[in-house]
């Protein structure tokens, strides 16, 4: 995972920590309202309304793809070599379209997203924040992924959950807000929760804005699409 990538991730974590405190020790309505977060509705309509957006048409190849063993990730000047087997991607592929035009394509299952950011997690996250969260998990629909979390708050551990969409073609990761008990609430627009979430969207949609990927023959390709479906995450790179 690259280093915004990563920043990303983490900032998520904190907004999560964050929220768990105040969901424990207040009562909930009146605490989030104080704390600047707004009702909207039941989590599951909103849901069902980023999924009735629809998604982008398919890619259609010219020939089946070639497995991709490594891709360079170029970002902020620096270069990655990335393993795209150690990553358990279920799908990391050099194809062409119909136009002969040259596309990487990456895809995560659901199983296999979970997987990647337990062990993101695991081998890169602080210790502060290995010790205050855990059961991660991710939960995908339509346009938008619910990430799911305990917070250890001392004495016992506080259930939350974090929307999060990316706009397939703006590339723009959006924390649109945190459920609680199914309902669903707007993040505050300033605050330190507000800080984390703006971390979290800025870092990632530069990842994906600005990250360079050159393949095994040389040729640079930037991120085109990014979809999330019920089933999976799938990127491309043209």
């Amino acid at each position: 995972m690259t280093r915004k990538g990563i920043i990303s991730l983490f900032a998520l974590g904190g907004v999560m920590l964050l929220c768990a405190c105040i969901f424990a020790f207040n009562a909930r309505r009146l605490a989030l309202w104080a704390a600047g977060f707004r009702h909207q509705g039941e989590t599951a309509s909103i849901l069902e309304g980023y999924s009735k957006q629809g998604l982008p048409e398919p890619l259609v190849f010219d020939v089946d793809g070639q497995p991709l063993y490594q891709v360079t990730i170029q970002l902020d000047g620096r270069s990655t070599l990335i393993d795209t087997q150690a990553l358990g991607l279920t799908r990391a592929e050099q194809a062409q379209t119909g136009s002969g035009e040259t596309t990487y394509v990456f895809e995560y299952d659901e199983q296999a997203l979970n997987a990647a950011v337990a062990q993101a997690v695991i081998s890169a996250a602080p210790p502060e924040l290995k010790n205050q969260l855990r059961r991660i998990s991710v939960d995908l629909v339509p346009n938008a992924a619910v990430i799911s979390a305990e917070a250890n708050l001392g004495l016992f551990w506080q259930p939350l959950a974090m929307v999060v969409t990316i706009d397939s073609a703006s590339k723009a990761v959006d924390v649109t807000g945190v459920d609680v008990g199914g309902q669903f609430f707007t993040t505050p627009p300033s605050g330190p929760i507000a800080t984390w979430v703006a971390t979290a969207e800025i870092e990632g949609t530069r990842a994906l804005r600005e990250a360079t990927l050159v393949g095994p023959n040389g040729q640079p390709l930037s991120v085109s699409q990014v979809t999330l479906t019920e089933s999976g995450l799938q990127v491309i790179a043209r």
